[in-house]
């Protein structure tokens, strides 16, 4: 059995130096002329490094255009984009040629998609899987030796067979889904409904958990991969005479790849008590040992509780039960409820109990709705508005709905959900260790969500650590890209300046800030904030690093031939700048962490660590997370506060007078 697999596939060639034609860029400055170049040649291949755009025939032929052209030498050490450009171009040029294949090229991710004609679900009329295989170029630079190769990765793709009007005259209702006027989209919610409506679920579900089998994607990516090196690759040519022999891999560790484990934090509980009882579930350890807030929190607690009256006998046996793990658990004391069944589940029943004294005294408040009030627009949707206005002053909320207590909420759903509520009521039930350091040191989380116009906006939180242990900190939606900048900058005075006064510190000391950016740092945005509020401290020595965190990409990891999971915490560097990072054993599928190559704190191996223990620090669960709290948390609370904004006289500023408290979870 093969251990840890990396789908990196080298590319091995009869030849590493190439004679290439290439023009001024001045000559084709603007976007206009550059793609009018493009589309008078389509046959090759355009490529722009700093003054020069590079060119060659996607079919190897030694063509020169009539351009203003000349040629340069370039080989896989002086030019390795240009190389790695090239393999790329000729080889999707032939995948192209072949017409039984279906070839994307995806402009943003520097990717390519490869989609087989070849139905391969053949017991459901009406909709067919083909296989989508995703072909990235890519090269590293290990200790001066330029390796270039491709990464292959492998999905699954779903099409409906028929067009919306065949689909409606088999009895299957398409209203709200996604589609043109002929065709509605496979996503997860059209496919979902059709093959529930087909009486086909069963057999689509078996299918759907065969396709998602790490052991069946292995085996998916080295069949297509010999595909190409028998069927494909002997056909390339390449330019100046040039062959692509072969791709290879090899399971890990090789000679340019290494891993190892990274370890889990130690979680402290009260009174900084670790676990020394080898205690399995962490409930049960913050149960044992008493959350790390166990002081913190007020001897009388008050639960407020909205609910109409036609689901209040449902309703009072799972506040019972939500009594009784936040005692025995979480070790709150003396928990009252602040019950308000009202009449009905129209907006104007829910804002009728919204302002009694006992709802806006509550430590936090369970608003109970159905599943159908959650499509509700924001402006007239119970949830929303309640939220708004008890935030506004200062009173978190919980949203549930009826239809997950008819369920019976599940001991395991059960012990998250009274984990959400003890945060929300400002309780932290661990903490993890911090390794003592000789430098100051601000981790900032940026994350951003997506309104339904397309456009990014962004949230920032602060994980900082004022008693030696790591705590989440100061939580603020900030921007939309036109004053991202601006925002940042005053987002990173105000703490450094305030940590300066809280601290006397004094002009030796040296301060380290970490970002954690949900996409590739900009010298327009970031790094111009950075270095502007450096230059408003200058009596302090500062290093900074930009990382950027995605599961965006094309790699995979496989262990034992996808027979085996990948250990949670597997830590691969690919080079000095870039590593993976793998967090779900369930999952093939790593976090990719990139360091920024100005940031001037460069240690890749310490800041994925920090990254590593940033998971377990999330109060949605237990268990530690997928992502790092510092851009989940972002991301949540920028989210929510984004919907808020629609409710009518919501005070944005009023997030202030409780961003000690975990409310967006």
């Amino acid at each position: 059995m093969a251990g840890l697999f990396l789908n990196f596939f080298y590319v091995s060639l009869s030849g590493d130096t190439f004679d290439i034609s290439n023009v001024a860029a001045s000559d084709y400055q603007s976007k206009e002329d550059y793609f009018a170049l493009r589309d008078t040649y389509p046959d090759f291949h355009f490529y722009r490094q700093n003054e020069r755009i590079y060119y060659w025939s996607k079919s190897g032929e030694n063509k020169v255009l009539p351009l203003n052209s000349t040629k340069s030498e370039v080989t896989l050490n002086s030019h390795p984009k240009i190389i790695s450009k090239i393999m790329e171009s000729c080889l999707i040029h032939n995948l192209q040629e072949n017409d039984k294949l279906n070839v994307h090229s995806k402009r943003y991710s520097f990717s390519n998609d490869i989609l087989s004609t070849n139905n391969i679900l053949l017991d459901i009329d009406g909709l067919a899987a083909k296989n989508c295989y995703n072909i990235s170029p890519k090269f590293f630079n290990k200790n001066g030796k330029i390796i270039l190769g491709f990464t292959i990765s492998l999905r699954t793709k779903y099409e409906f067979t028929y067009n919306r009007k065949t689909l409606e005259s088999k009895g299957f209702d398409t209203s709200g889904l996604k589609g043109d006027e002929d065709e509605i989209y496979a996503n997860s919610p059209a496919v979902k409904r059709y093959v529930e409506s087909m009486g086909k679920a069963l057999i689509y579900e078996r299918f759907k958990k065969h396709q998602t089998n790490t052991a069946t994607n292995y085996v998916g990516i080295q069949t297509f991969l010999k595909w190409l090196n028998e069927r494909i690759i002997p056909g390339i040519k390449l330019p100046s005479n040039n062959q692509m022999l072969s791709l290879k891999s090899y399971n890990l560790p090789s000679t340019d790849f290494n891993y190892q484990t990274l370890r889990r934090p130690k979680r402290y509980f009260y009174s900084g008590i670790e676990d020394t009882k080898g205690i399995k579930y962490y409930n049960q350890k913050v149960q044992e040992y008493k959350p790390a807030s166990y002081d913190e929190i007020d001897n009388d607690v008050l639960i407020g509780v909205i609910c109409p009256k036609k689901y209040e006998g449902r309703t009072e046996t799972f506040l019972k039960t939500l009594k009784s793990k936040l005692e025995s658990e979480l070790h709150v004391r003396n928990i009252t409820y602040a019950l308000k069944f009202i009449e009905n589940e129209n907006l104007d029943s829910y804002s009728s109990v919204l302002y009694d004294d006992d709802v806006q005294e509550a430590h936090l408040v369970i608003v109970i709705v159905s599943e159908d009030q959650k499509i509700i627009p924001v402006k007239t949707s119970p949830y929303y508005v309640c939220k708004a206005k008890l935030i506004g002053n200062g009173v978190p909320t919980q949203l549930l709905t009826i239809e997950t207590i008819n369920a019976g909420v599940k001991s395991f759903a059960m012990t998250n959900l009274t984990l959400n509520a003890y945060a929300k009521i400002g309780g932290t039930a661990w903490t993890i260790e911090k390794e003592d350091k000789l430098k100051k040191e601000f981790i900032i989380g940026i994350g951003s969500t997506t309104l339904k116009d397309g456009k990014h906006v962004l949230g920032l939180a602060q994980i900082f650590d004022p008693d030696g242990r790591y705590l989440v900190g100061d939580c603020a939606p900030i921007s939309t890209f036109e004053n991202y900048k601006g925002n940042l900058k005053e987002f990173l005075y105000r703490i450094i300046e305030d940590e300066i006064e809280s601290a006397s510190l004094s002009g030796s000391d040296e301060f380290r800030l970490i970002f954690h950016i949900y996409k590739s740092p900009s010298s327009e945005y970031e790094l111009a904030a950075v270095k502007e509020v450096i230059e408003n401290f200058q009596k302090y020595t500062f290093k900074y690093a930009l990382i950027h965190l995605a599961y965006g990409h094309n790699y995979r990891l496989f262990y034992g031939q996808g027979q085996n999971d990948v250990s949670r915490g597997v830590y691969l560097p690919l080079d000095n700048g870039e590593a993976l990072l793998n967090f779900v054993q369930k999952s093939n599928l790593p976090l990719k962490i990139k360091l920024d190559r100005r940031s001037t704190f460069k240690d890749l191996q310490y800041l994925s660590q920090q990254v590593y223990w940033f998971s377990e620090l999330s109060h949605r669960s237990y268990m530690p997370a997928k992502r790092t709290v510092t851009l989940t948390y972002p991301s949540l609370m920028v989210a929510l506060t984004e919907k808020l904004k629609e409710v009518d006289g919501w005070d944005f500023d009023r997030l202030k007078h409780i961003n000690d408290k975990l409310w967006f979870i």
